[in-house]
Formats: structure tokens, C-alpha cells, sequence
């Protein structure tokens, strides 16, 4: 299991923490999430998902990156 983090634009700019085997499986739970919250097309891919939760809701989330590849 690696940590990967990803921004999040929504009223304010957070970045959060996924714990996932891969940057797929972290995706998946990022909408997973929103999903559970929102109406939008969990059927997307990753970048179509986050462009619909956007035009949307006005919730914007960024680029996944593993912790790694900070150190």
C-alpha cells in the first residue's frame, strides 16, 4: 500500500490522503467518495469524473502523486 496525496478546491484548498495499492485504486476511491455525495457519473474516467464533479458542484480536485515521489 503506498499514500498518495491529491488537492482539493472546494470553498476552500485542501490537500487530502488516500491510502491505495495503486494511483487506479486511489482514483476509485476519490470517486467513490463524491459519488456517495453527489450526482455525477462514476462511470467516467478519472479526468472526465473530476471535469463533471467541476462543472457541477465547482468542486476541482488535482493531480494524484504519490507521497514518494517527494522524497
Amino acid at each position: 500500500m503506498s499514500i498518495y496525496l491529491y488537492p482539493i478546491l472546494n470553498d476552500d484548498i485542501a490537500i487530502h490522503k488516500c491510502v491505495a495499492k495503486n494511483r487506479e485504486h486511489c482514483a476509485d476511491k476519490i470517486k467513490a467518495i463524491y459519488t456517495a455525495e453527489y450526482d455525477v457519473d462514476d462511470t467516467l474516467d478519472f479526468d472526465a469524473f473530476c471535469e463533471d464533479l467541476y462543472d457541477k458542484y465547482g468542486i476541482l480536485i488535482g493531480d494524484i502523486y504519490e507521497l514518494d515521489e517527494f522524497e
